[in-house]
């Protein structure tokens, strides 16, 4: 290879260097693939191939990032940008800003919504809004971050969503399109796009049960046009709809699954004679079996919780408006019992948590558009309480809940004005309702007022590197690009820290729609909590990365461990160089993204 460049052979040296490329890759050596892969692109920009050379070259960087080599990481980091200068120079353009003007998503009042939670510093809702949209706001290390469309397909208005988390690192959502079809996407360090579970057809928009017995395993369950349950399971790949026969239900009926251990699933719901029926599968299904004598109305929702192993209870709003609950208890399963004595209209959606094996949490709400909780302590169910005087609802909602911890809880449901509302429980007290981030997507062209689009939303898009490569964990929840009548730039960002240990030394890398690159800024303004008097005062022009501001001082990175804002942080000269479109595919942050 070596005898190739001197030469000047850099076509025959790209494809020696490619050659060994393979040979550290098939070996698993990692550090020597990182080296010959930044040999490689720098071989292929020579041979005059910049467009091959950057699949190696952006490769490299993510390895050298991942291995902590801070000299290899600014050594492919420089490799990359010079194949960046080339194609720039190759594809000369016109940037134009990014559209600004955007349109906040309704959602059908009181309808479905799903949540999940990864870790105690992580929710997650999920909706689909009323032109068939899903959107996720999520909430991270004390902060509703925000909203994130997962586009590429879409579904009923308001079509049930189910979710599900197998581990820390990993989230699936599933719903039922319009077709009837049923749909997943998964985010692992992103969301990975839309993908069918093909095989078999649901009524549109019908509610789906989902389930993770352990890391490794997935359930996904619905009732067909016939009646019929159908389950489909992943267990390293999707195995295919099969049916668990012996019990019809109304189409589209809801189902509730639990599990109590990892070899036990158990699946719930009303048939059209009124009576609520169990399925369970210890290794194969069993048959269907009627619990209780209430009746309840065909199909309708339910609530399930098991608190441990020894222990199931399901809970529904039976024909006469009455919250019942039966349960098992290792061996049997009993009569139904009342919960309290308010009544509901019957059917309504109910929704249930259990924070630790000794209590268990019910929520509904009424026809007048009041929440109402109830609540076992171990002992007894007690009488209804309303979650605040606030009704946000306008009738009968769907609600869903989560807990992230023993003394948590958090209700969600959409309100009468179409938009997500949260009301959560923390130390013993009920809070406000309060709205969720709004769900924005960009307007139509022809409905942007002429002469405004230099003035643009990024959202999160500035990412944060350490001098040694790694990744600290500061986060712009909110920022803004200007362009001002002078032709100068400036960038507003807030932003947070989640870690209260460790200096504050940082680079900073500003993603342009879509478009990566370093480039040259000042950075200005203060650093510190909002109204923070002694906020560090900054002010430094550099080129590329910022290779090195500590703020060591007592209580200035204190100030970062709650929200900091950086006023006017960016300004920058108007003849600075975009890349062409497609940057994003040469260099991207790393995947630790909090969302």
């Amino acid at each position: 290879m070596s005898r190739y460049q001197t030469a000047g052979r850099h076509a025959q040296a790209a494809e020696a260097t490619g050659e060994e490329a393979a040979i550290h890759r098939a070996a698993q050596d990692r550090p020597a693939l990182a080296h010959a892969l930044v040999t490689l692109g720098s071989n292929l920009l020579n041979a005059g191939e910049p467009e091959r050379a950057v699949v190696p070259a952006r490769e490299s960087v993510e390895l050298y990032q991942a291995l902590k080599n801070l000299g290899g990481f600014n050594w492919a980091l420089q490799s990359l940008e010079r194949i960046g200068v080339v194609l720039s120079a190759r594809q000369p353009f016109e940037y134009t800003v990014p559209r600004p003007y955007t349109v906040e998503a309704s959602f059908p009042p009181g309808g479905p919504l799903a949540t999940l939670s990864r870790n105690d510093n992580h929710m997650e809702v999920f909706a689909v809004d009323t032109d068939g949209r899903m959107w996720t706001s999520w909430w991270w290390h004390g902060t509703w971050e925000g909203s994130f469309l997962l586009a590429g397909h879409s579904f009923l208005p308001g079509a049930h969503v189910a979710a599900l988390t197998r581990n820390d690192d990993h989230m699936e959502v599933f719903a039922v399109d319009g077709a009837g079809r049923v749909w997943g996407n998964y985010w692992h360090g992103e969301w990975r796009g839309w993908f069918e579970l093909p095989g078999h057809l649901f009524p549109p928009g019908a509610p789906l049960a989902v389930m993770s017995r352990n890391e490794d395993h997935m359930e996904v369950w619905g009732v067909d046009g016939d009646g019929k349950v159908w389950g489909n399971y992943w267990n390293g790949e999707w195995q295919g709809w099969f049916e668990i026969p012996g019990h019809l239900f109304p189409a589209a009926a809801h189902l509730v699954s639990l599990t109590r251990n990892d070899d036990h699933m158990e699946l719930y719901a009303v048939d059209g004679q009124r009576r609520l029926y169990a399925c369970a599968w210890g290794g194969e299904w069993g048959q269907w079996a009627a619990i209780g004598s209430y009746e309840f109305p065909p199909g309708s929702p339910l609530g399930g919780i098991s608190r441990h192993e020894e222990h199931l209870e399901v809970f529904g709003i039976d024909k006469d408006g009455q919250f019942r609950a039966n349960w098992w208890d290792g061996d049997n399963w009993h009569e139904w019992v009342p919960i309290g004595t308010r009544l509901f209209e019957p059917g309504s959606p109910l929704t249930t948590v259990s924070r630790h094996e000794d209590h268990m949490e019910v929520f509904v709400v009424d026809t007048q558009g009041q929440t109402w909780g109830n609540y076992w302590d171990s002992e007894d169910w007690h009488e209804w309480y309303e979650i605040r005087a606030q009704r946000p609802f306008a009738g009968p909602a769907h609600l869903a809940t989560l807990t992230r911890d023993d003394d948590h809880m958090e209700v969600f449901g959409i309100g009468g004005s179409g938009k997500r509302t949260a009301g959560w429980y923390m130390d013993g007290n009920w809070n406000d309702w309060f709205l969720l981030p709004a769900a924005t997507t960009p307007l139509p062209d022809e409905e942007i007022p002429p002469g405004e689009e230099r003035i643009f939303t990024l959202g999160k898009e500035i990412w944060v590197y350490s001098t040694v490569g790694m990744r600290l964990p500061l986060y712009c929840s909110e920022a803004r690009l200007v362009c001002r009548q002078d032709g100068s730039w400036q960038f507003n960002a807030f932003m947070r820290n989640t870690e209260t240990d460790g200096d504050c030394s940082f680079d900073l890398y500003l993603r342009l729609h879509d478009v990566s690159r370093p480039f040259d800024f000042r950075l200005s303004g203060e650093l510190g909590a909002p109204g923070d008097k002694e906020a560090a005062q900054l002010g430094r022009l550099t080129q590329g990365f910022l290779p090195e501001a500590r703020f060591q001082e007592e209580g200035h990175y204190d100030a970062l461990t709650d929200q900091a804002f950086f006023r006017e942080v960016f300004t920058c000269s108007a003849t600075f160089t975009i890349p062409p479109p497609g940057w994003s595919s040469y260099i991207t942050p790393p995947t630790e993204d909090p969302e």
